[in-house]
């Protein structure tokens, strides 16, 4: 065996042997803190691009964009306080203005309130598709808001209110739906399933969903600790907390990279934070064994012109 044939054969086999000792998915965190308020930022939705929307302060939006944080402001309504909470891949952002929402699309604003009373808006998709939820008859009701008007989106097994936080490009819809307790859902083509973490107690809470049908949120368990997941294909993925929190962190967002958005709190307060995932080993060794498959066919080859 020549020694390039060898030295692919040992590096392919030591990788071979890290494969096994793979962990489950781990994450990057970065903190995000408004710098005006560092101890009161929440961030609540992330596009394929990076860009993260969420609120300060006194419930007051934010995009942050390329490192920078911008407001998300209204000039005719000064000093009126804007939840930004869904960002699409159009940079089209929504949110609430109580008792009202809105859609920032292109540098203007357009309000929209459903007839049934205060209405708050949490996802957008790339169609301009809206999801939210709206209080009618004492108890919340989600909906989908597109070219003006709304289409009811209520749990057939709530008994007080069906709230509705992420909406995806195929139309699926995710949320909770309350009964005694509260309980994941995701409405597709016109039929709800439901789901419950298996450690859930005390509620299970789904707050967004990617185009590839992943769903993000938390759940409450027995001693009323806050933990998060992913839901795909029926399994339940644990997420971890944020290292900088103190107990409390949740998951408010994913985008169709795995690039997670919320918040979590210490003793400074509530602060946002962009999570990326670290690229398992698994995926290593197939982009080392690609890598070292090109290098030798390229020695091959110049060996054969020899």
């Amino acid at each position: 065996m020549t020694r390039p044939i060898a030295f692919v054969a040992a590096l392919l086999l030591g990788l071979v042997s890290l494969t096994p000792m793979a962990q489950a998915q781990s994450y990057t965190f970065t903190t995000l803190n408004y710098p005006s308020v560092p101890g009161n930022t929440y961030a609540c939705d992330i596009n394929n691009s990076g860009q993260v929307v969420g609120y300060y302060g006194a419930n007051q939006g934010f995009i942050y964009s390329g490192g920078s944080f911008s407001t998300i402001s209204d000039p005719s309504s000064p000093g009126v306080f804007m939840e930004a909470l869904g960002i699409n891949n159009n940079s089209q952002i929504t949110g609430g203005v109580d008792p009202q929402s809105f859609v920032y699309s292109g540098g203007s604003f357009s309000y929209f309130m459903n007839p049934g009373g205060q209405t708050w808006a949490w996802g957008i998709n790339d169609s301009g598709q809206v999801t939210g939820f709206y209080w009618g008859n004492a108890y919340p009701r989600g909906f989908v808001y597109s070219n003006g008007s709304f289409t009811p989106i209520d749990d057939p097994s709530a008994t007080a209110g069906t709230i509705a936080r992420g909406i995806n490009n195929s139309g699926q819809v995710t949320g909770w739906y309350i009964d005694n307790t509260e309980h994941g859902f995701v409405y597709s083509d016109g039929t709800f399933s439901n789901f419950d973490e298996p450690l859930a107690v005390y509620g299970t809470y789904a707050t967004g969903i990617n185009n590839s049908g992943q769903i993000v949120g938390f759940y409450v368990n027995a001693t009323w600790d806050i933990h998060n997941f992913i839901y795909s294909g029926g399994t339940f993925t644990a997420l971890p907390d944020d290292p900088s929190g103190l107990g409390t962190t949740e998951v408010l967002g994913i985008n169709d990279s795995g690039q997670i958005v919320g918040f979590y709190s210490d003793g400074a307060g509530n602060h946002g934070f962009e999570a990326s995932p670290v690229p398992e080993p698994s995926t290593l060794l197939l982009s080392v064994s690609a890598l070292v498959g090109w290098g030798l066919a390229a020695y091959r080859k110049r060996f054969k012109k020899a």
